[in-house]
């Protein structure tokens, strides 16, 4: 898979993060790019948009939260039913 900060939108969506928790949420970045590409039949431009200007982004690029710390699957999960409502 190509590197998924390949537009504007996904990189003003980044926030700075420290090395452990930056080096999660990358792996779990891609993950769930390509899962919602062949989930939703999308090209990795639109689902890195999506994914990376979405709340579940936001959340897990918060390492106050400690959310980069759930699986990928329980991720996707929660983007899945962000992008429903």
């Amino acid at each position: 898979m190509k590197n998924g900060f390949c537009t504007l939108n996904s990189l003003q969506a980044i926030k700075r993060m420290d090395d452990t928790s930056n080096m999660e949420v990358i792996m779990l970045s891609e993950r769930i790019i390509e899962a919602l590409m062949l989930d939703n039949n999308m090209d990795e431009k639109r689902a890195a948009d999506i994914y990376y200007t979405s709340k579940t982004f936001a959340l897990l690029s918060d390492n106050a939260s400690g959310f980069y710390l759930k699986t990928w699957q329980q991720i996707y999960e929660m983007l899945n039913t962000e992008l429903k409502k």
